[in-house]
């Protein structure tokens, strides 16, 4: 078995889909979902995703949050990328 150095933090690893918890830390649903902490306390704060309080503890309700990003839409990318032109300099005299 490895050794960690003292004070190192344990690598962080979305559980298998089968053994998916009810409820998870904020640091595990960065893991499980892919979001950011900042949009995920947005979105807790818009009410988009639930979450519950355990003494200090938030702790997310996956599924909710789960069902919640599957019913966002998906990413379409546009027809013809837009091309941006530089405008000329022009020198005054």
């Amino acid at each position: 078995m490895a050794k960690r150095a003292p004070n190192s933090e344990p690598e962080k690893q979305a559980p298998p889909p089968s053994v998916r918890p009810a409820f998870c830390t904020i640091d595990s649903w960065l893991v499980i979902s892919g979001m950011g902490r900042r949009a995920t306390y947005d979105e807790l704060g818009a009410g988009n995703l639930r979450a519950i309080k355990r003494g200090a503890r938030t702790l997310v309700d996956v599924e909710h949050g789960l069902a919640w990003l599957r019913s966002l839409p998906m990413w379409q990318p546009e027809q013809e990328p837009k091309r941006h032109r530089r405008k000329a300099a022009t020198c005054a005299e």
